[in-house]
């Protein structure tokens, strides 16, 4: 089931479009994660943590200590403190003891990991007795817009499923040339969203299936979020439904899931 209020709420009090003020999906996702959970002298778990921007607002709001979790090679640059450690590891296999800290948060990165399942088998594993999780992966590989290209390809719904690489480099080429659209991105970042490895190219129900089968884990939210779509983009999703892609793959812009561990 995809829930398809993501548009309307963005989620409350995230976009003035009046103003033009642009959303903060990091800082809204942070705080509806501590809205029933006090991190006040707690030790706090930032899976995806890049270069370390993200744990900031758990050392503003209280925590005792702050671990960051990435694979990058500048994890941390952007961010130090005292109370703030960096592990350069995988999500898949991190290497901390059971029961280790009181919350764990994850924004925008689990889309990335290769083994989703074992993703958040090590965020149970690590969460204590009476511990929260908030994790949001978003975008999701299926999703009308494509991995992490936004609008810059709306000109064709769901391209990265419809076409190979080599077609849509080409396609957008021809676009930029005849000047049809003002398309800002070049062949390598095409190639590179397209890599596997880069995005992990997972199905929308491999999340959810995943949280479910969880021991020990009271769940909150375990839900896809999507998009409503106009009447013309039906011909499509039927098209990539015949392909093999269910209705709740094409439609899921974002995967959440809240929990307690028990």
């Amino acid at each position: 089931m995809v829930r398809t209020d993501w548009n309307i709420k963005r989620e409350q009090g995230m976009v003035d479009a009046l103003s033009g003020h642009e959303p903060d999906y990091f800082m809204y996702h942070f705080n509806q994660s501590l809205l029933d959970f006090d991190i006040t002298g707690k030790r706090v778990l930032v899976v995806g943590c890049n270069k370390g921007r993200d744990c900031r607002p758990f050392i503003d709001f209280g925590a005792a200590e702050v671990v960051g979790l990435d694979i990058l090679t500048e994890i941390g640059g952007d961010f130090s403190h005292e109370r703030v450690r960096y592990v350069k590891d995988s999500v898949e296999q991190m290497p901390f003891a059971d029961q280790t800290f009181d919350f764990v948060f994850s924004y925008a990165t689990i889309e990335h990991v290769p083994n989703v399942a074992a993703a958040f088998e090590e965020i149970a594993r690590v969460t204590k007795s009476g511990g929260k999780i908030y994790t949001i992966a978003a975008p999701l590989w299926c999703h009308r817009e494509g991995p992490h290209w936004g609008t810059v390809m709306n000109f064709e719904p769901w391209i990265h499923l419809r076409f190979s690489v080599d077609e849509i480099v080409d396609m957008v080429a021809e676009r930029q040339a005849s000047g049809v659209d003002q398309i800002n991105i070049s062949e390598s970042q095409i190639r590179h969203l397209m890599t596997l490895g880069n995005m992990n190219q997972v199905r929308a129900e491999v999340y959810t299936d995943s949280c479910a089968r969880l021991d020990n884990i009271q769940i909150q939210r375990n839900e896809l979020q999507g998009e409503q779509f106009p009447e013309e983009y039906r011909g499509i999703i039927d098209e990539l439904k015949a392909n093999g892609y269910s209705e709740a793959d094409v439609l899921s812009m974002a995967h959440l899931f809240i929990a307690t561990k028990i």
